[in-house]
């Protein structure tokens, strides 16, 4: 029983010590209190699904859970704050006026420009869209998505 149980201990040191790659010289929080995020978040929201970007500067934050959901297009500044954010949410589009709990946000994906305009655009997860869920594929404009 003792070998068993040293075993098991020092494998779970072993992976323990194989698991840390480093140490973290600082961080950058960003919440509605910290980080110049400059909007209001709810609870039950859920801010905080972290998103795929194609860039450096920006952070793609889900908050499926907002009303019918939401995504936040975070800007970063040199010093790790946000410099500028956009909310984009399940509200501004008609299609999910008839829908109810669309977790709209629950995923976001930032692709290249796919209609050539110059603009980056973007993959949003419906995981509350029933039957199936749903994608939803934002093409940006200058003045609004389509």
């Amino acid at each position: 029983m003792k070998h068993v149980l040293l075993t098991g201990l020092l494998l779970i040191q072993a992976l323990y010590t194989c698991a840390q790659t480093g140490t973290v010289a600082d961080y950058r929080k960003i919440s509605e209190t910290t980080g110049n995020l400059n909007t209001s978040l709810t609870n039950q929201g859920m801010f905080g699904f972290l998103g795929e970007s194609l860039s450096q500067n920006k952070l793609l934050s889900g908050a499926p859970y907002e009303g019918n959901g939401a995504f936040y297009l975070i800007e970063l500044a040199t010093d790790g704050t946000a410099a500028n954010t956009s909310k984009i949410a399940a509200e501004d589009f008609s299609f999910f006026d008839s829908v109810s709990g669309a977790e709209f946000g629950m995923a976001v994906l930032e692709l290249s420009d796919q209609n050539s305009d110059g603009l980056p655009d973007y993959v949003v997860g419906a995981s509350g869209i029933q039957p199936t869920c749903a994608l939803y594929m934002l093409l940006g404009s200058e003045s609004d998505f389509t």
